[in-house]
């Protein structure tokens, strides 16, 4: 991608500015000469070039047409900010009035040729990590990168949204709020309403309902009842879920009820789920892995991941019992963290390397998650080098297929072929030694399950080599428990000042997201599921 800019196309080609070129030709001959530079920039750089027009080109009227012809065939795009901004960037050379003097003429100009208009704030993302410390100078551009990037997924037709997960039958039910009745005419006659209550009318339906709508409010009734969601697991009845799920429903104007299942014992599931209020589950350790064999139908998603985190019964006219379905939220929390908190000079490339900590199910969530964002070195930790060894294995054949199927779908990931490459670390007390080729990771996530003994994971420590990576990079804690561990103290100290920690409660928060819209069909209120575990407040 080239940058080509008219300011100096017209210096290189003239030999002087566009001022010593009035000056001593004229307005007119600057206009033509204008002219000319333009059509050359446009026609020999029709494509793979990023060009900059100068606001006083766009002044031109010939130069105007150029750029109309241009656009019907290629982007042309408006970017704009605060006049303030811009005054303050010119730091005085330039008097407010003549910004808005600029803004005047050259806006309404600019909008008639462009046919997309990208807004930059200029301002810092407010985040919010567990670091007690201001928001570090490189996550400054974070929003900046974020905005943009939506931007061009919105020209390419890329739009993503985790209502995706929903199935296609039950997607566009799933958003029926109010059911219209067909109309039975174009007017009410009186005589219908007459003798009657004259503050409460109220009419009988005309006919009964067919089979068609009986149906259809029979799945709207599943929805709109009060219907019971919990966590289950073995060692959960400090869960935070409840608060979080329960604080979701309520803003959505849901009377569902969330609440907790701890058992030893996992057939047990099935009597909650079996129950004609089960609304929907989340699995917690150990039963990640053991739950898929319980369930109907899983996804791709879980299936490649070989684990389970969410239940929903998926209710279908010809069916008496619903049908379970197992879904995981794990990766697509994991790689939301990891987007938020990576810095824009770690962005994903082919040298970008990640460590996680684990082999449990959260383990092989964040595996999928990288692969999904294309990193290819990944180092794996686990106490047990057995169970590394196999989720080694296991996503070596997953990354091959995945690895196909998002060079043929997204067109904003580069095309070349990406080979993957699993390392088993088999001690995390000596120092690893990095070259050339396998750069330290700019990821790490510490996927050890709360309540894991040896080590655990407040304890836990790790060399500093693992840290080495000059421009930083960002730590996830996937256990929510975790308070004042050694490895947060480290990351939020000047030593590894451009470490990025994000808590388990963010994943959990962010993980949760999807569950929520994968339960109701709704969309996810984010900030009320954040301040429900102390974030955002």
């Amino acid at each position: 991608m080239r940058l080509v800019e008219t300011d100096r196309c017209f210096c290189t080609m003239t030999g002087s500015t566009a001022v010593e070129f009035l000056k001593k030709h004229g307005k007119e001959a600057l206009q033509a000469r204008e002219t000319e530079i333009l059509q050359h920039i446009l026609e020999k750089h029709a494509s793979n070039t990023i060009i900059v027009v100068a606001t006083r080109t766009t002044d031109i009227p010939a130069c105007r047409g150029l750029l109309q012809r241009f656009s019907e065939a290629h982007p042309v795009i408006h970017i704009l900010r605060y006049q303030d901004q811009v005054a303050q960037h010119l730091q005085g050379r330039i008097s407010r009035q003549d910004v808005q003097r600029m803004y005047d003429v050259a806006v309404p100009h600019y909008r008639s040729l462009a046919n997309y208009e990208f807004f930059v704030s200029g301002t810092s993302p407010n985040y919010l990590t567990s670091r007690t410390i201001s928001v570090p100078s490189f996550l400054s551009l974070k929003g900046v990168e974020r905005d943009f990037l939506g931007f061009l997924r919105f020209i390419h037709g890329q739009q993503r949204h985790t209502g995706f997960l929903l199935p296609p039958e039950d997607t566009e039910l799933s958003r029926i709020l109010v059911v219209p009745f067909p109309p039975q005419g174009d007017s009410l006659h009186l005589e219908q309403v007459h003798g009657v209550h004259a503050i409460q009318l109220r009419l009988s339906f005309p006919s009964t309902l067919n089979t068609d709508w009986s149906a259809l409010l029979n799945h709207i009734s599943c929805i709109s009842a009060s219907v019971r969601f919990c966590s289950f697991g073995s060692v959960i009845a400090h869960s935070i879920a409840p608060s979080v799920h329960n604080a979701a429903f309520a803003a959505l104007g849901l009377s569902h009820r969330y609440g907790v299942t701890e058992s030893n014992v996992l057939n047990e599931a099935l009597t909650v789920m079996h129950a004609s209020d089960f609304g929907g589950l989340a699995c917690a350790n150990p039963y990640k892995q053991m739950m898929i064999s319980l369930l109907d139908e899983i996804s791709d998603h879980a299936r490649a991941i070989n684990a389970v985190n969410t239940v929903y019964p998926r209710r279908t006219p010809s069916r008496d019992e619903p049908l379970l379905c197992g879904e995981n939220t794990d990766w697509i929390g994991i790689v939301s963290c990891i987007k938020r908190s990576l810095s824009p000079i770690n962005t994903v490339t082919l040298k970008t390397s990640a460590l996680v900590i684990g082999a449990g199910g959260v383990a092989r969530a964040a595996i999928y998650g990288l692969l999904h964002l294309g990193v290819t070195t990944i180092f794996i930790y686990n106490r047990t080098v057995g169970k590394a060894e196999i989720l080694a294995r296991h996503f070596n054949h997953i990354a091959e297929r995945l690895g196909e199927k998002l060079r043929s779908t997204d067109r904003m990931r580069p095309t070349e072929e990406r080979h993957c490459r699993f390392t088993i670390i088999r001690s995390l007390n000596n120092a690893y030694t990095f070259d050339n080729e396998v750069c330290p990771p700019s990821i790490i996530i510490n996927a050890l399950p709360d309540g894991e003994k040896e080590p655990v994971s407040s304890t836990l420590d790790l060399p500093l080599s693992w840290f080495s990576r000059p421009t930083g990079g960002v730590y996830i804690e996937t256990a929510y428990k975790i308070h004042n561990s050694v490895l947060q103290k480290r990351l939020c100290s000047i030593e590894l000042g451009n470490w990025v920690y994000v808590a388990g409660k963010e994943l959990f928060v962010e993980q949760g997201l999807p569950q929520i819209e994968l339960w109701t069909g709704m969309l996810a209120p984010r900030r009320i599921m954040r301040e429900a575990v102390g974030l955002d407040t």
